[in-house]
């Protein structure tokens, strides 16, 4: 017992005399995102597979058509999900067939604009075919770089303001840096989200479109930090 005590106090004297002070400073910052996302949902219920799966693909082209002439590229048009399944319903605890309900997912990327949405949505009135479709935000490769840079800037201002205080406070001196950590944990960079829905519409007739493109674009929250370790004197 006593030679444990004894270590205890040998941790604990080490500790209260040293000379290093760790602060975390942190960085955090809001920004519009400045790409859309274009999401558009073709949904078809035929009574035969191969009906189902060629009404599907019929509806694609069209709208793949519609979009090229809105200015958008075929190759930038991807498919992000595709599915033919039964259609079932059931009544009375009986299961009824009732064909096939194919879908198929579609996005497209464009630069986030209020002219770019009002153009998009308003060329819905115009499509081929009935669709649904909504908008999600993000950000660019390169604003993304950008914002990291900027985190990290405000990240190592704000521990340097903190060291200071705490400093000053303490009646000590703070000395010159001895190690910054970065990057440490999978967890530093805090993105709280990457697309954040805005929208889903159905789309009804073009007067009413026009009044539902009337919405701003949450902002997306990003944080950051750093820790550093000064020199107390």
């Amino acid at each position: 017992m006593k030679y444990i005590i004894g270590l205890l106090l040998i941790l604990l004297t080490t500790t209260t005399h040293g000379q290093e002070l760790e602060v975390r400073g942190f960085g955090r910052l809001k920004t519009q995102p400045d790409l859309g996302v274009l999401h558009i949902e073709l949904t078809t219920i035929q009574k035969e597979f191969g009906t189902t799966v060629s009404v599907l693909g019929t509806d694609y082209d069209k709208i793949v058509k519609h979009l090229e002439k809105e200015g958008f590229k075929k190759e930038d048009i991807k498919t992000s999900n595709y599915g033919v399944r039964e259609n079932r319903f059931y009544r009375r605890q009986m299961s009824y067939d009732c064909g096939f309900v194919g879908n198929q997912g579609l996005t497209i990327e464009f630069q986030n604009t209020k002219e770019n949405l009002a153009k998009i949505t308003d060329s819905f009135a115009k499509s081929p075919v009935k669709v649904k479709f909504s908008f999600s935000f993000t950000i660019s490769d390169s604003k993304r770089d950008d914002l990291r840079n900027e985190l990290i800037k405000r990240a190592i201002e704000d521990a340097k303001q903190k060291a200071k205080l705490i400093a000053e406070t303490s009646g000590r001196q703070l000395g010159k840096i001895k190690k910054i950590k970065y990057g440490t944990t999978s967890s530093n960079l805090g993105y709280e989200s990457t697309y954040e829905r805005a929208m889903i519409i159905e789309v009804p007739d073009e007067e009413e479109i026009r009044e539902q493109v009337g919405f701003n674009v949450k902002e997306i929250s990003f944080k950051d930090y750093v820790i550093i370790i000064y020199e107390l004197k």
